[in-house]
């Protein structure tokens, strides 16, 4: 992720996400269940991030997955209404020879035990298939170590 997420777009999502339990008559503990996250972390979405003391925290993306999944939304649309922007992708500046010289040479030189798994990997890659699907690696990007939920 680009630094912190849109603040107005995290607390859009929390009033909707408050809407939503409160349309079904469940409590945060209930809908917390529903999504496998804390009541806490259910109520810092809920509130935007927004502390009870008015500073501002930034919920995990795997935690704003889980509620948008609870709700019913779309895997693709849940981290961008809630403000989570993607990272760029690194641009790729080598010819496609040499980045299959570097493959070689790392097939080469590693490990015999290695080499079935790396080998299928290859050829997942080779034959356009996704080891991840585009969500799965998103939310590990989305993932800062300072986070506080």
């Amino acid at each position: 992720m680009t630094g912190r997420p849109d603040v107005a777009k995290l607390q859009a999502f929390g009033r909707s996400l408050e809407e939503w339990r409160l349309a079904r008559t469940l409590s945060h503990a209930e809908a917390a269940e529903a999504a496998d996250i804390s009541k806490t972390t259910w109520q810092n979405i809920e509130r935007g991030g927004r502390r009870y003391n008015g500073t501002q925290s930034f919920p995990l993306a795997k935690n704003i997955v889980k509620a948008g999944r609870a709700m019913g939304l779309p895997r693709e649309e849940i981290l961008a209404l809630a403000g989570y922007t993607p990272r760029p992708l690194p641009a790729v500046t080598q010819t496609p020879s040499a980045l299959r010289q570097q493959a070689l040479d790392l097939v080469t030189h590693m490990p015999e035990e290695n080499l079935p798994m790396t080998v299928g990997a290859l050829r997942s890659l080779a034959e356009a298939k996704p080891v991840l699907s585009p969500l799965d690696t998103e939310v590990q990007r989305a993932e800062p170590e300072h986070e506080d939920d």
